[in-house]
């Protein structure tokens, strides 16, 4: 019992380290599968004829030593053993059509050999029928005619060769019996293995086959569009569960043996002839959007996409289509083409709403323009009047009042003439064009310095700056507007500094800016600066009505652009922008 227990072990782990042994000794390198294959029937068959080969080298090295086998024999055995180990390492290295063709050769011509010295009734002609199925299973069907070819020739020859008396030989039956009995069992061996091999192979290739083919049907189920297969009649012959569910079939037989188009309505039948005939001319695909007809006669929306696939030869053989129900998602279509319909319906009705008022803002603007101007221009003169008559005895407490309401005036006047101002550039079209920021900052410079700020100690600088796209007369407007503010906040300051340039910021966007060292303003006040009107310093010192930054806001914004400050109180202040 306990020798039992024992012997089984070591007899599963003598039969483990063979197996592991056989499996390093057989395993493809070559990664494509008929390649692998290739590779993996070779070493096979290289592998076991050495092994055979080893067996009857040893005995007929132990015949020869009991003068039983010629020592040619055992010399034959040795030198194929030598050629069919290497015909592995050649296989191993790569080179597997080489390592084939080593065992074929050297069957033919052990088998030439044999019927050389034992003539044409000689076992050895089994090695000829050995070689050919080696080439069959190795190399081909065109090496395996090949390798037939020159059999045939070989034993045809060594027939009539000894048939003539050209060759003889002293070697009776009686002292070629181990020899021949040799190379009969060796050459039925081989031949068994060959046979056997090949079934198995093919039943592998049978076992992928019938794999494959289930792994793409159960795919094929698992598409949600239906697939249609057709022979090029356009007669279907295969379909999947989905084209049954989207034809509302009981089964796939009410389908197969009908024409494809006796599935689509009379109309659009004549699309898919097309589609099919543009195939058939050397397009490898086509697509079309058609009408289905179910067998209940209700009509569905179909999108058909098909190709041609092809036999062994390359040729034609059929369509395969994929059929896509797109009945819903043609409703949607339609429902928000109706939207899209009442939404622009709604956006002329608003647009022209908005014209409307749009001529009433004109209207309006007008009136403020001339009809307030005039009362205004009476309630200065009036007062210059009243001023300037010596005979009036005004006091000067009433003069002084006089004046301040003259003043006001006169501001209200330069508020209306900003706002109308205003109006008219935020309307101006804009005419982009590439322009030069340096060239127009400069002009805008050279007019401040000659005009308001006339003999101020400032000093402007303009630095290059890059070019650009936009509206040269808007971007002037807000240069101006910019640069003049910037002045206004520091020119009564010592050594008054205002500089205009550009940078470029890490994502590579152009940022335009316009610093001073001015009297600056506290950050938390800083969305008051573009509006209309707004403005951060009161004093009288600093003239202005608010409308400057509001209209330079506007203009960049029109260019899709943005504009913004940084600033701190008595240190400047910079505003930068981009186009």
């Amino acid at each position: 019992m306990s020798y039992s227990n024992t012997e089984t072990p070591v007899k599963n782990s003598a039969l483990t380290i063979i197996r592991s042994i056989w499996k390093s000794l057989t395993t493809p390198h070559l990664k494509r599968k008929n390649e692998a294959r290739s590779e993996h029937m070779t070493k096979v068959v290289l592998l076991f004829i050495s092994l055979v080969i080893t067996l009857f080298l040893i005995l007929s090295i132990i015949g020869w030593l009991n003068h039983a086998i010629p020592v040619d024999t055992v010399i034959l055995l040795a030198i194929m053993e030598v050629l069919f180990i290497a015909g592995w390492f050649i296989t191993d290295s790569g080179f597997q059509k080489i390592g084939a063709l080593i065992p074929c050769l050297i069957l033919y011509f052990s088998a030439v050999y044999g019927n050389y010295i034992g003539g044409i009734d000689a076992p050895a002609m089994l090695l000829y029928a050995l070689s050919i199925v080696l080439a069959a299973i190795m190399l081909g069907s065109k090496a395996q005619l090949i390798f037939l070819f020159f059999s045939l020739l070989g034993l045809g020859g060594m027939g009539i060769a000894h048939l003539n008396g050209w060759l003889t030989t002293n070697r009776s039956a009686s002292n070629m019996f181990y020899n021949r009995l040799g190379i009969a069992f060796a050459a039925l061996s081989a031949l068994t293995l060959g046979v056997w091999f090949l079934k198995k192979q093919y039943q592998i290739l049978i076992d992928e086959l019938q794999t494959s083919s289930a792994n793409n049907r159960a795919l094929l189920e698992t598409i949600i569009d239906g697939v249609v297969f057709s022979n090029l009649q356009g007669i279907i012959e295969d379909l999947n569960e989905a084209a049954i569910k989207i034809y509302k079939l009981p089964n796939k037989d009410l389908a197969i043996g009908k024409n494809i188009v006796t599935f689509l309505s009379p109309e659009d039948q004549r699309y898919a002839d097309e589609l099919y005939d543009s195939m058939l001319s050397g397009a490898s695909t086509g697509s079309v959007s058609c009408t289905g007809i179910l067998p209940n006669g209700e009509k569905i929306s179909l999108e058909i996409n098909s190709a041609l696939f092809f036999d062994r030869s390359g040729n034609p053989k059929g369509f395969v289509s994929t059929l896509r129900d797109v009945t819903q998602r043609k409703i949607v279509e339609d429902e928000l083409k109706r939207y899209r319909e009442q939404l622009e319906f709604l956006v002329e009705e608003r647009t022209a709403k908005l014209k409307e008022a749009y001529d009433e803002l004109e209207s309006f603007s007008y009136t403020v323009s001339h009809d307030l101007r005039s009362p205004l221009r009476g309630i200065d003169g009036y007062l210059s009047l009243a001023l300037e008559d010596k005979e009036n005895q005004i006091s000067e407490t009433s003069k002084t009042y006089m004046v301040k309401v003259k003043d006001s005036v006169n501001r209200m006047g330069e508020l209306i003439t900003d706002l109308l101002a205003f109006s008219r550039l935020i309307r101006q079209p804009v005419t982009r064009r590439k322009i030069e920021p340096e060239a127009i900052a400069n002009s805008v410079k050279d007019e401040l310095l000659n005009g308001e700020y006339l003999g101020q100690s400032v000093t402007i600088t303009i630095e290059k700056m890059a070019p650009c796209e936009a509206d040269p007369t808007l971007i002037r407007q807000v240069y101006f507007n910019l640069l003049d503010n910037a002045l206004k906040y520091s020119h009564k300051k010592e050594n008054a500094m205002v500089k205009a340039g550009s940078t470029v910021s890490e994502s590579g966007e152009v940022i335009y800016f316009i610093s001073d060292n001015g009297i600056g303003f506290n950050m938390k006040y800083s969305e008051k600066l573009f509006g209309v009107f707004q403005r951060l310093h009161n004093e009288p010192d600093y003239e202005g009505t608010g409308i400057g930054l509001a209209t330079a806001y506007r203009i960049i914004r029109r260019h899709n652009g943005r504009i913004w400050a940084k600033s701190e109180e008595g240190k400047g202040s910079t505003f930068y922008f981009t186009l």
